[in-house]
């Protein structure tokens, strides 16, 4: 048995442990590749329901809001309504916007 014989059996040897090695990464990188492929098949419909429960979601939330808001502003509105009505039917003195003034000064 020569040198020859020995490399050869070392490079049959390094290949089958490189082909052993490999066959891992291989086959995680293959059902990666697959696993990948399916969720994209399932992710759009998922997405399409989402975007209609976050929908339905902003529609109830504004007339909820809404129902809320408007009898407040509704309120609001007669009250600066009177508040302007008075101000006009009375307007205010000097004196009283002398005294507010050196109130408002530090």
């Amino acid at each position: 048995m020569d040198l020859a014989f020995w490399r050869d059996i070392s490079l049959i040897w390094l290949s089958l442990i490189c082909f052993v090695a490999l066959v891992i990464p291989l086959g995680i990188a293959y059902f990666a590749v697959k696993g990948i492929n399916a969720l994209s098949a399932r992710v759009p419909p998922l997405l399409h329901q989402a975007q209609e429960i976050s929908h339905t979601v902003r529609t109830r939330t504004e007339s909820a809001s809404l129902q809320v808001a408007t009898p407040v502003i509704r309120t609001r509105r007669q009250a600066t309504r009177l508040t302007t009505a008075l101000r006009a039917l009375w307007p205010r003195s000097p004196r009283d916007l002398s005294a507010k003034e050196t109130i408002h000064e530090p």
